[in-house]
């Protein structure tokens, strides 16, 4: 194991991986040193994107133990133009967690802004702050009314995560309990399990899903039609035309052909975004799922992240899916930005699809152990959202709670929360 004399020296490389290592290692390993904000202010305005990311990154997870590298983080915020660089700094505020509450007014705005990638992070990290609470709730509010279905499902996760002070948003939410997404009925109970005194996950569930198409799921995705990407009247679809019919939900099942054709578009925005419109249709399509599983084991495919996370969408997928989305998990091994979010995705969606039991236990056990926080707190959230199987991984949760990390201490502890009953606010 490198020290960390070592590390130092390696933000200074000329050579561009072993930089983005080093600003990784040292928000990871060592985020309560005191002389990391100078180490990483110079790679701040590095002139390799991944590098800047992954400083940014680092930044936050600094930001939960030193406030002086909020004010850094939020003014990054405004003037970027740089899509993927804003949603690592709103990501990194957010891992910030209370102590970036300052840089909230900033964030707010940016769930306005066009790029739906930083918009999405904003929300995120709105939860991840929940204060002040009264203007979040306000706002997540606002999000869960007006934008398309992958904020809206952010959006209702992050009022669970604020808890008994969004009650505000409870009608809201039960509204969403006969949205067209069968993701976001199931993720607004979680939500009331925990913002509505009275209500127990199970209430009103029974019937939440007799409303979807039962008949053609699995109709017409032949390998022709997975050769075409263009819609009926033969005109190219656009990124927006696409993502307008992944908010369909299930209802817009006989566009999975389509989907399927595009999943084979040589342009990567037009490629990601049919997949997650797949997902989003494709709840209990065999061909949405055994076309996103085809798309996800092409190691050449630039878009693996999007389709491991589309697979998330597609329902209770069996055995097949969850295996093969643990195997990518492990087989995806590095400290990149496009590694990590790989493996994040693809654990968010193991969570959802895998069925519940011994093997799912065991995955998400091991995973709290990942060298990345950021899959240690998501393997804690997993686990307290199935209770009932849980309740030997408490020592796991327990030993999780001492993590580095507040983030991890944090979800560990509502996971022991969830497991015992204990109902923690």
């Amino acid at each position: 194991m490198e020290t960390f004399e070592e590390i130092c020296r390696k933000t200074r490389s000329e050579h561009r991986l072993s930089r983005v290592e080093a600003a990784w290692q040292l928000g990871e390993l060592y985020p309560n040193e005191d002389e990391l904000l100078s180490l990483l202010h110079p790679l701040l305005a590095d002139g390799d994107g991944d590098v800047r990311g992954t400083a940014a990154e680092a930044l936050g997870k600094i930001g939960a133990f030193q406030s002086n590298a909020i004010p850094i983080l939020a003014e990054m915020l405004e003037g970027k133009d740089e899509t993927d660089f804003n949603a690592r700094v709103a990501y990194a505020l957010g891992r910030a967690g209370q102590k970036a509450s300052a840089a909230v007014p900033r964030l707010i705005s940016s769930i306005w802004d066009v790029d739906s990638h930083a918009s999405w992070a904003a929300v995120w990290a709105l939860g991840e702050i929940a204060a002040p609470a009264k203007q979040v709730v306000s706002q997540l509010m606002r999000v869960v009314a007006q934008r398309d279905v992958s904020h809206r499902l952010v959006a209702v996760w992050a009022l669970q995560r604020i808890g008994r002070a969004a009650q505000a948003a409870i009608p809201l939410v039960k509204a969403c309990l006969s949205d067209s997404h069968p993701i976001l009925r199931f993720q607004a109970a979680r939500t009331l399990g925990e913002i509505e005194p009275t209500w127990k996950e199970t209430d009103g569930q029974s019937p939440l899903f007799s409303d979807l198409p039962q008949d053609g799921f699995n109709a017409g995705a032949s390998g022709d039609s997975a050769a075409k990407s263009k819609n009926e009247n033969g005109m190219d679809l656009g990124v927006q035309a696409i993502e307008d019919i992944g908010d369909l939900g299930p209802s817009g099942f006989k566009q999975i052909p389509v989907l399927v054709g595009l999943l084979h578009n040589q342009e990567p925005e037009i490629q990601g975004t049919a997949a997650e419109a797949l997902g989003k249709i494709g709840y209990g399509s065999s061909v949405a799922v055994s076309e996103l599983l085809g798309v996800l084991g092409r190691k050449d495919c630039p878009v693996r992240a999007r389709v491991a996370w589309a697979l998330g969408w597609t329902g209770k997928g069996g055995t097949e899916v969850a295996e093969q989305l643990a195997r990518f998990m492990e087989e995806v091994q590095g400290v990149t930005h496009p590694e990590i979010e790989a493996r994040w995705a693809a654990l968010w969606s193991f969570g959802q699809v895998a069925e519940e039991g011994e093997s799912k236990v065991d995955t998400l056990v091991s995973m709290l152990s990942d060298v990345e926080s950021d899959l240690r707190f998501l393997a804690a959230e997993c686990l307290g959202s199935i209770p009932a199987c849980a309740k030997p991984v408490l020592p796991h949760l327990w030993q999780a709670a001492h993590d580095l990390h507040a983030t991890v201490r944090n979800r560990a502890l509502w996971a022991v929360s969830k497991i015992e009953g204990l109902g923690l606010e």
